[in-house]
């Protein structure tokens, strides 16, 4: 299996889990009678050389289900042996 920034590579799938986990919450709020919770994708501005604007703005066209996107404003380093921490310090940070 694939998680985490990972994911960004195959958005396809992203959009099959968030599919799911839609339903999933309808399936809940019905039989709970509780206020919808809101399924969002978190994500990076992008993964290794697939970091640019387009490459962003086709990964959210690509996850149409999804109206709610938290982004980090940095790239994920996947080609690397980088260890989860590494990948929160070595990318630059782009607030841009």
């Amino acid at each position: 299996g694939q998680f985490g920034a990972r994911l960004m590579q195959d958005p396809s799938t992203v959009e099959e889990c968030v599919v799911a986990m839609k339903r999933g919450v309808d399936l809940a709020v019905s039989s709970a009678g509780v206020g919808r919770p809101t399924v969002s994708v978190k994500c990076r501005i992008g993964t290794d050389e697939h970091d640019s604007y387009d490459d962003f703005a086709s990964f959210v066209e690509a996850v149409p289900s999804c109206g709610t996107f938290h982004v980090h404003a940095r790239s994920a380093i996947l080609d690397k042996n980088f260890s989860p921490a590494d990948n929160r310090n070595i990318p630059p940070l782009h607030p841009e």
